[in-house]
């Protein structure tokens, strides 16, 4: 007997929803914001860079995604370089940070040097750089395009910074695109803020500089007083008049503020908004017409 009600009532409840979805779906409301929605996400998952990620993502997921770092001949001679400098100047490196933009060759710099000083590479690429992270591993290379401007630089013996220009590495990031790496950025991160804030964050630093390879790379030894990055921030930020006392601020906001007059920090301080801007009118577009049409 309960069977049967149990039965009845479900066949009731079905009946019930299908004529609720029924009724929403004469909703012009309803009809125009479905509309929009698909318009807006078949406008930018089409776009070739976020085609790209997500076939990245799906392969990921499967397992079936194998991230290739090629040795490119510039990154080989850069490393045999910089470890003839370390070598001539008979210093003892435990620690060595790299920074740059994203496409300026940061892991493939990272991965030849290691290589040739029988150091270990630690990309944080997958890291959240708002927090000190532990660099009390020795015998490592970390690089990240936001390490100098969150993380204490004294934790380093060097650090090295490559001034790639915007344009090329974007380029270089276009190329890899080709087998899914970074597609994504191009669309949403402002390249030249990030450039403004990282290359102040290392020239910021006291320590004996050498230039590498022209002025692409260049490099600094952290001397018996430190970098001093945070001390040379703070005397910056007094000299231009900020108030640095009464507010506790990050090491990056500080750079924010010197560079561009304002406190931001964060990943999302260097996204571009308004990137899908044209896909989202569109598809609002193509929403209200379809409210108009009942």
């Amino acid at each position: 007997m309960n069977t049967l009600f149990n039965s009845g009532n479900k066949k009731k409840q079905d009946r019930d929803f299908i004529k609720t979805v029924m009724s929403l779906a004469k909703n012009p409301i309803l009809k125009a914001v479905v509309f929009a929605v698909s318009e807006v996400t078949k406008g930018i998952t089409n776009r070739p860079n976020v085609k790209s990620s997500l076939g990245v993502m799906k392969a990921k997921l499967f397992n079936t995604f194998e991230e290739k770092y090629k040795t490119v001949e510039q990154a080989e001679y850069h490393a045999q370089k910089i470890a003839a400098v370390i070598k001539k100047r008979g210093k003892h490196i435990s620690r060595i940070g790299i920074s740059g933009i994203p496409g300026s060759g940061k892991s493939t710099l990272a991965r030849a040097l290691a290589k040739r000083l029988g150091l270990t590479w630690v990309s944080l690429d997958h890291e959240a750089m708002n927090t000190p992270k532990d660099f009390s591993g020795r015998l490592t290379i970390y690089e990240h395009h936001r390490l100098f401007q969150t993380q204490d630089m004294d934790a380093f013996d060097a650090i090295i910074y490559i001034d790639e220009t915007v344009q090329n590495a974007q380029k270089n990031v276009l190329e890899r695109t080709k087998s899914g790496r970074g597609a994504l950025i191009l669309d949403v991160l402002n390249f030249e803020k990030l450039k403004g804030v990282s290359k102040l964050a290392f020239d910021i630093c006291d320590g004996d500089k050498e230039y590498i390879s022209g002025i692409k790379v260049v490099m600094k030894f952290r001397t018996v007083g430190g970098f001093n990055a945070m001390e040379n921030i703070v005397h910056r930020l007094t000299a231009f008049d900020f108030d640095v006392t009464s507010k506790k601020m990050e090491k990056e906001e500080m750079l924010f503020l010197l560079e561009y007059g304002k406190r931001q920090s964060g990943l999302s301080a260097y996204l571009k908004y308004g990137a899908y801007n044209e896909e989202i009118i569109r598809g609002l577009m193509i929403g209200i017409s379809k409210y108009l049409e009942g």
